[in-house]
């Protein structure tokens, strides 16, 4: 399966990063993107590794960068987005400066636009 495709959970490959969105889409529902090591693109662009249709998302709105080897070296970046990006809690997020990467971490919510997702590293409890 190519990455960042969308898939059901069931479908979904083992030991693989990836991002589940919780709210936001146009049209409602939640989806899983698979992410590959290096940089993955997210918006509304054709062009984009994990494209996400929600009116409040640019069309490069954000970078994910996946380590090599897993976990530590992560991080997200806004793309100078209209609509800015968000991470930490849903009770209190930081507004993320454009083009600065911020480390990311299993559980980690981030917030593109109007779109709120959960990060998630495979095997992480």
């Amino acid at each position: 399966m190519p990455p960042g495709r969308m898939e059901t959970p069931n479908r979904l490959a083992p030991n693989v990063a990836r991002i589940r969105v919780l709210s936001g889409l146009d049209g409602g529902g939640q989806i899983t993107a698979e992410l590959r090591p290096g940089r993955n693109i997210l918006g509304r662009g054709d062009d984009c590794d994990v494209q996400l249709q929600s009116d409040g998302l640019s069309v490069h709105h954000a970078a994910i960068t996946i380590s090599q080897g897993g976990g530590g070296d992560s991080q997200v970046q806004d793309l100078g987005s209209t609509n800015k990006s968000q991470i930490g809690s849903l009770e209190e997020p930081v507004t993320m400066e454009a083009n600065q990467p911020y480390p990311l971490e299993h559980g980690d919510i981030v917030i593109f636009g109007t779109v709120v997702c959960v990060f998630l590293w495979p095997g992480s409890a």
